[in-house]
This record gives C-alpha cells, sequence and structure tokens, in this order.
C-alpha cells in the first residue's frame, strides 16, 4: 500500500487507538494480578507462640495450599523458638519452606522437632507433587532431642538446612534425618545440608523394622551435605537402599563411631566422591563401613576417601571400590584391602592377590 498525506492521517488515527487501547487492557490486568493474593507469604506476618505455630497459620492462608513460606528474622531480633510439628504436605498443595540461611531457630525439646507424614499419600506426592520442601534456617537442638526430622513413607522430599547442631541426646540414638517405612515405601528424597554433633546422621527404617505393611524401599534416594562430630553412625543403611547415590562427607568424633553401617540390598547404589574421616582417631574402633549379616549386592564407591577400612570379616561380603590417584586407576575390594588391580597411564596392569 502507497500511503498518501491523506490516508497516513487516517491510518495514523488507527495505530493511536489501538496502542491506546492495548495500553487499557495491560493496566487493567496488571491491576487484577495486583489485587491476587501473593503465592509467596511471610510467616513472621502471622501470630503464634513458636515459629511452627505461625507456618501452621500462614499454611491456612495459601491461595489454593498453593505458594512458598518465607522465614526471615524475628520480628524483635530474637531466634525463633520451635515445637514438635508435624504436617502432611498433601493436605495442601505441598509444603515448601524458604527460611534465610541467616536465621535461627532453637529447638529446647525431647521429641522430633519436625516429623512430615503424608498419611500414606503416595499418589498424591508422586502424580500430583504434593511434596515437602525445607531449606536453609540455622538449627539448634538445645534438649535431649529424639530427632530433628522424621518423615514417614515421604516421596520426592527436599531437605537442605544450612546448619543443624545438638543431635545427641542421653541415651546416644538422636538422628539427624530418620526415614521410616510404615504403610508404603520412601524414595526419591533429596538431603544436603550440615549436620555437627551427631549421634546418627541419617537412620533408614525399613517396614520390617517398624512393624508396619509397607516395604524396606528406599529407592533412588540422594544423599550429599557433611555429617561431621559423629559419635555412632553417619548413616545406618538397613534395608533395601538400591540405587541409592550418596556424596556425602561423614566425620568421626566418638570412640566407636562408624561412618556407613551396611546392612541390605545396595543394587546399583553409587557412593561417589564421598569421604569418611576422623578428628578424634581411633585407629583399632572407628571404621568408614561396618558390614551387617544382611548385607548384600554392595554398592560401588568411586574415588572414596576412606581413612579407616572395613569392620567385618572379610569373607562375609565383597565391597568395591574404583578410584583415580595420580597416573593410576586402582580397582580393589575394600573388605581385603590387599586385593588390588590397578592400571598405569602407559597401558601396563598390576595384579596384587589377597594374602589368606
Amino acid at each position: 500500500m502507497i500511503y498518501t498525506s491523506g490516508n497516513w492521517g487516517f491510518t495514523k488515527r488507527r495505530l493511536l487507538q489501538s496502542l491506546a487501547a492495548i495500553a487499557v487492557m495491560w493496566f487493567s490486568r496488571t491491576s487484577e494480578v495486583n489485587d491476587m493474593p501473593t503465592p509467596k507469604v511471610s510467616v513472621a506476618e502471622y501470630n503464634g507462640r513458636t515459629l511452627n505455630e505461625r507456618i501452621d497459620a500462614a499454611l491456612a492462608d495459601l491461595p489454593g495450599g498453593q505458594g512458598r513460606l518465607h522465614v526471615g528474622p524475628h520480628p524483635d531480633g530474637r531466634n525463633w523458638t520451635w515445637s514438635d510439628w508435624t504436617v502432611d504436605p498433601t493436605d495442601y498443595n505441598g509444603v515448601h519452606l524458604d527460611i534465610d540461611r541467616t536465621v535461627t531457630i532453637e529447638y529446647p525439646g525431647d521429641g522430633v522437632a519436625i516429623t512430615v507424614d503424608p498419611q500414606g499419600d503416595i499418589e498424591s506426592q508422586d502424580s500430583l507433587g504434593k511434596m515437602f520442601t525445607l531449606e536453609g534456617g540455622i538449627w539448634r537442638n538445645t534438649g535431649n532431642t529424639t530427632g530433628w526430622l522424621r518423615g514417614i513413607d515421604v516421596n520426592r522430599a527436599v531437605i537442605n538446612p544450612a546448619h543443624v547442631s545438638g543431635l545427641t541426646n542421653d541415651a546416644g540414638t538422636c538422628f539427624g534425618i530418620q526415614l521410616r517405612n510404615n504403610e508404603y515405601w520412601s524414595e526419591d528424597v533429596i538431603v544436603d545440608g550440615k549436620y555437627v554433633d551427631i549421634d546418627v546422621g541419617v537412620d533408614l527404617v525399613p517396614a520390617s523394622l517398624t512393624g508396619g505393611n509397607g516395604t524396606d524401599s528406599f529407592h533412588d534416594c540422594r544423599f550429599f551435605g557433611t555429617f561431621t562430630g559423629v559419635r555412632g553412625y553417619g548413616f545406618r543403611w538397613e534395608g533395601e537402599p538400591f540405587d541409592v547415590v550418596c556424596g556425602a562427607t561423614v566425620i568421626l568424633a566418638g570412640e566407636h563411631a562408624v561412618a556407613h553401617y551396611l546392612n541390605g540390598n545396595f543394587q546399583d547404589a553409587v557412593f561417589q566422591g564421598s569421604d569418611s574421616e576422623s578428628i578424634n582417631p581411633h585407629p583399632d574402633t572407628q571404621a568408614s563401613f561396618e558390614i551387617g549379616p544382611d548385607y548384600y549386592h554392595g554398592p560401588l564407591l568411586l574415588n572414596h576417601t576412606d581413612h579407616m577400612g572395613v569392620s567385618s570379616a572379610s569373607d562375609v561380603a565383597a565391597l568395591f571400590g574404583i578410584e583415580v590417584q595420580g597416573q593410576e586407576l586402582r580397582i580393589k575390594n575394600l573388605n581385603r584391602p590387599e586385593t588390588v588391580f590397578t592400571m598405569y597411564r602407559d597401558g601396563t596392569v598390576d595384579f596384587t592377590e589377597n594374602q589368606p
């Protein structure tokens, strides 16, 4: 089309009218959006004696149960306090706690600080995405605590605090994270963060031990982070933690402490770049691994840094590791430390057989 001075004036008016209409529509939609409840709420705006009571109040106010709960500093500048709290993420559209990594939360109780119990609703967690997520927070357990967080038949949960301390009790049984199978299973859970002063870092309790009707499966869980000052077990692996990945660092402190108690089916499980060492060495009583009576299908250890060896009879089972040391690739059975297959940079190989 060839524009003349006449039709250009008409076209310009139509263009301005169209732009004005678009602007009205945009401001109208913006106003409507701004009037909608925000999907992220600040817990500090709600009432409650403890932080978890405020969280309950905030959860009830989420639009359609959707959104994140943000926890910042206490309005008075002091630490938040916490009491025993049980939550079912399937009552909402999942539960997502977004806690500033510099915020301190004190739990003075002798029970379990956080219990995540979906009441056996596996479908809502797996198919509908109604999961539990906790990120951040400096958690201080100051009582004779049973444990910090217990998940019962949880699936697809994410647990990543900034720092958790005081995980010891008089009985020596306090846990940082416990995954417990009752009527179903606990799978596809991600654990990360820093845990300090611990009786048991991660405790896997299958249905065969709880007496429930569920399974022993902890399939596809992922464990990272650092567990330091361990008095008992860094990880107590029971049941069927097959296809798990563990990249955690475990630092022992107790005289009889063990980084990993292996007692179950570890088929396709990988310990990748994990580390076990001690800040209070007792070479005769501490161990990187202790093999239990129900151990079979051991995990593959990839570049696992092992400082304390294996506590078990060498004829119980194999524990294979692959590592790169300088210009050498080594394959060895940690349960028979003198059995090592080594491949050098030039392609030559060496095999040192175990001496009975």
